[in-house]
C-alpha cells in the first residue's frame, strides 16, 4: 500500500466514523463530490488547507489521516 492509499483508507474510514455522507463532507469542505471521492479512492491527495477542513468537519486529529511521524 502506498501512501495515498493510506491516506485514502484513512479519509474513508473518518468519514464513516462521523457518520456523513461523501457529499455531506464535499459540501462542508467547499469541493465537488467527485474531489472527496478521489481523495477517498487514493487518485488524488487533499493540500494541506483541505486537510485541516477535513480535520474539523470530521472532528479528528490530523495524525488520524495522514498517520503519526516517525522521530
Amino acid at each position: 500500500m502506498n501512501y495515498n492509499e493510506f491516506v485514502a483508507k484513512n479519509i474513508e474510514r473518518e468519514i464513516a466514523h462521523s457518520g456523513k455522507s461523501k457529499t455531506q463532507v464535499a459540501k462542508e469542505l467547499g469541493v465537488a463530490p467527485e474531489t472527496v471521492m478521489g481523495y477517498t479512492s487514493g487518485k488524488s491527495f487533499p493540500g494541506v488547507k483541505n486537510i485541516r477542513k477535513l480535520c474539523v468537519i470530521l472532528d479528528c486529529a490530523y495524525e488520524e489521516i495522514l498517520g503519526k511521524l516517525e522521530n
